[in-house]
């Protein structure tokens, strides 16, 4: 697939609880709140193709700018994919949304997306304390 040819799906992303090319939207919010937030990668909804396309290095040279930006307050898993990186610090974004909501209310928060149309609206991740410095920590 050729990089310039790939349409994104609007109608994918705006109801995801994180959007994954936005790293730098969920380190502004770990540092705000003084805590961790974790992402579950598996559960982060993705554009088909999206890792497709990154993999035949169809992505941004802004990525690897954010990435020396605020590189260092992400924890990665070992032998990360470096297009899994591009897409997580990916500054392109289409509307996506980060919704921080009590564990209890998943499920409710969730159904409000999907009665208003955002059908891969995902929780994708945890706030968690943490004694270090605020940091974003990425899991497989």
């Amino acid at each position: 697939m050729e990089c310039g040819r790939y349409r994104s799906d609007r109608q994918r992303r705006p109801g995801t609880f994180l959007d994954p090319v936005q790293a730098s939207r969920a380190l502004e919010f770990a540092r705000g709140s003084r805590c961790n937030l974790r992402i579950d990668w598996k559960s982060v909804p993705l554009l088909p193709q999206a890792r497709a396309l990154a993999q035949a290095g169809c992505v941004t040279g802004a990525s690897g700018r954010n990435w020396s930006g605020y590189g260092e307050q992400v924890r990665l898993p070992p032998s990360w994919d470096a297009a899994d990186q591009a897409l997580l610090t990916d500054p392109q974004t289409s509307g996506g949304l980060l919704v921080s909501c009590s564990a209890s209310a998943v499920d409710a928060v969730l159904e409000v997306f999907r009665r208003h149309g955002f059908a891969a609206a995902a929780a994708c991740g945890a706030v968690e304390e943490s004694a270090l410095l605020p940091a974003l920590t990425v899991r497989r």
